[in-house]
């Protein structure tokens, strides 16, 4: 696992919470009953976090010509502006058998101390997805972009760990080869 450090002069009060991330690969269900295993290197964890920042804009409209002598007032306000802040984490590669993963099991790729807030987004690079087929033959496992993405809304409590569950399913093409995708519908922050 890589460590990140970073320097500069930041007085220990503007410094943000921090709380645990796990990130946890799972296995749904699909084709994965065609492999006896299916080697799965992940290189790299990317979160993004939502910032919000607060901008507030007060209208006033005086209305003098009411039709019962007395004026009325209006007012609008807005107020939210929401920006996302991308954190790239390199890790050392770590391989999971996603066919040792399958229903409630799981594995954790990544677990470190990250700021708090809300997140909006996960990535993972995969290096590389290998496959044992039942009758012995090896198939490279395709991974479009070579990430597995999903927007999925989640937030890290200060002082607390929060698991997401990556959930991934293998499904064939239908000409014997096989491409890895997200499953965002088993996918999720876990208490």
């Amino acid at each position: 696992m890589a460590i990140v450090a970073f320097a500069g002069c930041i007085e220990e009060e503007s410094l943000p919470s921090r709380g645990i991330l796990d990130v946890l690969v799972s296995d749904q269900p699909n084709d994965i009953g065609d492999f006896r295993h299916l080697n799965v290197t992940i290189t790299e964890v990317e979160v993004w976090r939502a910032i919000t920042s607060t901008t507030t804009t007060t209208e006033t409209d005086v209305d003098t010509d009411s039709p019962y002598g007395d004026s009325e007032t209006r007012s609008r306000t807005e107020i939210r502006t929401e920006t996302e802040s991308k954190v790239r984490i390199d890790i050392a590669p770590v391989t999971v058998d996603l066919v040792a993963l399958q229903g409630d099991a799981s594995a954790s790729v990544f677990r470190e101390d990250v700021t708090t807030g809300t997140y909006k987004r996960i990535e993972l690079e995969v290096a590389q997805a290998i496959g044992i087929l039942h009758d012995g033959s090896v198939v490279t496992v395709d991974v479009p972009g070579g990430r597995l993405f999903l927007n999925a809304d989640f937030v890290v409590e200060g002082g607390r760990e929060t698991d997401f569950v990556f959930d991934v399913t293998v499904t064939e093409r239908g000409t014997g080869d096989y491409f890895l995708q997200p499953n965002a519908g088993e996918s999720g922050a876990r208490a």
